[in-house]
């Protein structure tokens, strides 16, 4: 039988969560530094710049994976590490292209990574949701952020939609500005490009984010 919980017992449990700057928590606000994050988006909105910016951010205090399936380590990833202002003696911030049994693999060593970046789920071919929770149950203090592509504002393919509805925060990328969509502080925003965010929405340019 499962584990119940008393209001006391809840109340009393101290909560680890994630620990980064005043821009990031006024988006996002404090979420836990474990369990799954996911993101979507179409292309064209700078979802993979916002991904390694978050990347960078989180890496500022914990050992961060980042799983290029899509791009790997293409002109293309580099170029996008260089925009989002990635310092190449970051230690904490580690890129590869792995299948999904070897992350685990990964996930699993001494001193691993307690944060991994899925770029994206649709190239995890095969993958099964069931095989997914059983990855997150299997490491309970890893932190799982999951990048998708997008049909229209859905995600593409049943296992993203899973993914999607099960997630703690949910990102939504449109117009160079990314959307809180989950449990944490909803609505908030994160500007990811001021001009470009200004000429999408038609508002006037936010000067305040990391423009690299």
């Amino acid at each position: 039988m499962a584990r119940a919980y008393s209001i006391q017992k809840i109340y009393a449990t101290n909560y680890e969560t994630i620990q980064w700057g005043a821009e990031w928590k006024a988006a996002f606000g404090e979420p836990e530094d474990n369990g799954v994050w996911f993101i979507w988006g179409n292309s064209g909105n700078a979802k993979t710049r916002f991904l390694i910016e978050l990347a960078k951010e989180i890496s500022n205090s914990r050992k961060l994976f980042f799983n290029s399936l899509e791009q790997g380590n293409r002109l293309t990833m580099r170029n996008a590490l260089i925009d989002a202002g990635v310092d190449a003696s970051n230690k904490n911030f580690i890129i590869g292209n792995e299948s999904f049994e070897e992350m685990g693999e990964r996930l699993s060593k001494h001193k691993a990574p307690t944060a991994c970046v899925i770029d994206t789920i649709q190239y995890c071919h095969g993958l099964r949701f069931q095989a997914f929770t059983e990855m997150v149950k299997a490491h309970p203090k890893v932190l799982f952020i999951i990048n998708s592509q997008a049909v229209g504002k859905n995600p593409e393919g049943k296992i993203a939609e899973k993914i999607k509805y099960d997630a703690d925060l949910k990102i939504w990328v449109e117009g160079f500005k990314a959307i809180s969509n989950g449990r944490y502080n909803p609505g908030g925003e994160y500007t990811i490009w001021g001009e470009g965010e200004a000429k999408y929405w038609g508002t006037k340019p936010n000067n305040s984010t990391n423009e690299n």
